[in-house]
């Protein structure tokens, strides 16, 4: 209860059963927990109200199916959160920062809503890899800030995604590592500026699929706004589809020839 609660938020996730929501206070937990299924974790009014710190062993929040987190500042860990294979995960109202792997690591499943990832108005910096990183499934991220981590989004082939009013900005490499192959990612309204590499780096092993940008700004990246890339003996691009975008102060350029990289 209020009056008389858990003295950390592994013990009352134990305690959790289904449908349950944990609210914990304001202050610093050092911990590395994991959030059974169908359970919500509820921080304060502000996410830096209440901070997980974890050890880099392993992640400092892991997520099971049907789960929530909510205005929480999540730091460290081998990745700050690790959604589970074939887990739905919900990512609200969080700040991710400092992991030594992925601020975000999403284990494959399907791409139907069941299994989908949802990160909405959160702020995932200073990974020592990816942002968010993905393997084959449903993933959407809106209005977020990817900053300041090693790449900003590194997305396999296969994932069914949607981004909408992110900004992805001064990540080391690349704003977006994307596999053309298998793929369906579709975004609009995101800015992606003041990458250290590519804006977007586009990827090519020879498959069909598409990658969409709309009304996007691509600014001030370190090489070249869009990147196609053919990683394969044979490229196919054709469903790499540009629309309003605005690009300038690329290095190298707006939108590369076709780059082979064996």
């Amino acid at each position: 209860s209020r009056d008389h609660p858990y003295k950390n938020i592994g013990k009352a996730l134990k305690k959790a059963k289904n449908s349950t929501t944990v609210y914990v206070a304001k202050g610093t937990y050092k911990e590395n927990i994991t959030i059974p299924k169908d359970v919500r974790l509820v921080g304060g009014k502000k996410m830096d109200d209440v901070v997980i710190k974890g050890d880099d062993d392993k992640p400092t929040v892991t997520m099971k199916d049907d789960t929530e987190i909510n205005n929480l500042t999540i730091s460290g860990g081998r990745h700050g959160v690790r959604v589970e294979e074939h887990s739905e995960a919900r990512i609200v109202k969080v700040s991710i920062k400092n992991s030594a792997r992925d601020g975000v690591h999403i284990d494959k499943g399907s791409r139907d809503k069941k299994e989908e990832v949802l990160i909405d108005k959160s702020v995932i910096k200073g990974s020592k890899m990816a942002g968010i990183f993905s393997e084959r499934r449903k993933l959407i991220v809106v209005n977020s800030d990817i900053t300041g981590n090693a790449d900003g989004v590194d997305l396999v082939g296969g994932v069914k995604a949607w981004f909408e009013d992110n900004r992805i900005s001064d990540n080391r490499g690349s704003g977006f590592k994307l596999v053309l192959d298998g793929t369906d990612f579709w975004s609009k309204d995101n800015s992606i500026r003041r990458n250290g590499r590519e804006g977007a780096e586009i990827n090519s092993y020879g498959g069909v699929g598409n990658v969409g940008f709309k009304k996007a700004s691509f600014i001030d990246n370190k090489r070249y706004g869009i990147a196609r890339i053919t990683r394969g003996a044979k490229s196919n691009f054709t469903g790499l589809l540009l629309e309003d975008n605005r690009s300038e102060g690329n290095v190298l350029g707006n939108l590369s020839s076709v780059l082979r990289i064996q």
